[in-house]
């Protein structure tokens, strides 16, 4: 679960500003450039936007809360 109310959006926008992405079309196979994008953009939120594992039963009510 990201906790974007948490978030420090400037030092997100700079870690993805600060990235190499000329390196991540550099492979003709559109998979595999889509793949480097997605990673790119996942590492610079790992690193910036706060969040935590939540476990979601589908036998759970409505009003349980982790």
């Amino acid at each position: 679960m990201w906790k974007f109310n948490d978030t420090d959006f400037e030092q997100y926008r700079t870690k993805l500003n600060s990235l190499d992405w000329d390196k991540c079309f550099n492979d003709n196979d559109v998979d595999k450039v889509c793949e480097n994008v997605i990673s790119n953009i996942l590492e610079a939120a790992k690193a910036t936007i706060p969040n935590k594992i939540v476990t979601v039963r589908t036998s759970d009510k409505t009003w349980y809360t982790n």
